[in-house]
């Protein structure tokens, strides 16, 4: 063994953090990706940067993260009140793509962990607030370096400003480990922990996030370079349900055609059967009236992502010469289905309304309400029970069918719903009762 490396492993045995059994030497295809470093975009696909995000959210809530902008010069950040987190990862890639106008710029900011104290990542955030770029610069690497020999999947960028040093675990960890992990690195570089400087995330449970990796930085009015990154292998796992505590329960296809975010978004079987003529859009002027009606009939019946595929169809089977374009034609979708989202979570119980802010992830929160409209109408039907059949619940939440029957057991995991029947081969799906009142 080398002095270099010899000193290195001695380096690595000091931080506090459990990752002997881990290590192994950098892959080969780990090298330098350019002196200059390349925008996320050079880096990523779309779909492998906004898996890379939703991975990075650390199975935290639809609304549970945070949004960055820029006001008259001045950058801003503020937890998302009305926007999901879907919506978010794709406005901020097609800010980084230069795909919208200067004053639509945003940036994703994933928080640094779960409500239950978790995370999958931890970053090094080293800043020159007093001018001296030199040092953030040559802290940065020695923490790059410090990390190589982790097993772990790092991302090393420039901000701009200063510099990013992520590294990201194949699960959850809790975070007081992340941070004795990241504070021991601090201490072997000699980097002083304070702001503008050096801080870590997690940092004491405190509510904080990191701009995604390759992020419009709203301080630079620039997106942040990627030097060094070895995710591809991290990507690829994302094919296969990681299972975790916090994680949307789906089977992630990042290869499959209309995949987002983990889910493979197709029409649901009722378009063809019973919707594609009743909301066509066949005369002028019926455009809105009729994404209306399709909103309104798809909200208690299908996820966001399914419903926003519907009007996404609607019209592109239009029969008629439209004034408005397919973007404002789903602008007005989200109006209308934020609306009607916000009208329904008024209309929860006390209990519903505290078990559902518990839930984890975008199917859980759309499955928690289409259980609950199947739930209405069998208590409408004089019946106790209600049937969820899998591969059903899996078109309406637009994952696959093992994945709707993920999400069926989180529910039941969640004191949502609980089995009264079960599934009868050819005969019978398994039927669910409604527990809260």
């Amino acid at each position: 063994m080398s002095a270099d490396n010899l000193a290195r492993r001695n380096e690595a045995d000091d931080v506090r953090f459990d990752e002997r059994r881990h290590r192994a030497a950098p892959p080969d295809d780990f090298t330098v990706i350019s002196s200059q470093g390349k925008p996320a975009d050079e880096v990523w696909t779309q779909t492998e940067w906004e898996f890379l995000c939703r991975y990075l959210h650390n199975g935290n809530g639809d609304r549970q993260f945070v949004m960055a902008w820029r006001k008259d010069g001045q950058k801003h950040y503020a937890k998302s009140a009305k926007i999901p987190v879907s919506r978010a990862i794709s406005w901020a890639w097609r800010t980084i793509t230069d795909q919208v106008s200067r004053d639509k710029r945003t940036a994703f900011v994933p928080l640094a962990q779960s409500a239950e104290g978790l995370s999958r990542w931890g970053c090094l955030d080293f800043d020159a607030h007093d001018g001296d770029h030199a040092r953030a610069s040559d802290l940065s690497f020695k923490a790059f370096r410090h990390v190589l020999n982790t097993g772990h999947s790092i991302i090393w960028e420039h901000t701009g400003g200063g510099w990013h040093v992520w590294i990201i675990a194949k699960d959850f960890r809790p975070a007081r480990d992340w941070t004795m992990f990241l504070r021991g690195i601090a201490k072997t570089i000699d980097a002083p922990l304070q702001p503008g400087i050096c801080e870590v995330f997690p940092d004491d449970g405190k509510a904080k996030g990191v701009r995604a990796p390759g992020s419009w930085n709203p301080a630079t009015d620039a997106p942040n370079a990627i030097f060094n990154e070895n995710t591809a292998e991290l990507i690829k796992g994302l094919r296969c349900p990681i299972g975790k505590v916090g994680n949307p329960a789906e089977e992630h296809l990042p290869n499959t055609e209309n995949n987002i975010y983990g889910k493979v978004v197709r029409l649901y079987p009722s378009w063809q059967t019973h919707w594609r003529d009743r909301f066509a859009i066949t005369q002028k002027s019926t455009r809105h009236s009729q994404l209306l009606a399709l909103a309104g009939e798809a909200f208690h019946q299908v996820g966001f992502t399914v419903a926003e595929k519907l009007a996404e169809a609607q019209y592109r089977e239009s029969t008629i010469t439209m004034r408005a374009n397919l973007k404002t034609h789903l602008d007005e979708f989200r109006k209308m289905w934020t609306a009607s989202h916000e009208k329904w979570q008024s209309s929860l119980t006390k209990a519903e309304t505290i078990v559902f802010s518990t839930l984890r992830s975008d199917s859980e929160c759309d499955a928690f309400k289409i259980a609950r409209s199947f739930n209405a109408k069998a208590r409408a039907d004089g019946r106790p029970d209600f049937p969820i059949a899998r591969n059903n619940f899996g078109d309406r939440l637009g994952t696959t069918h093992p994945g709707g029957g993920w999400i069926r057991d989180r529910l039941v995991a969640a004191g949502v719903i609980e089995q009264t029947a079960h599934y009868v081969q050819y005969r019978a799906a398994a039927r669910y009762r409604w527990l809260l009142r």
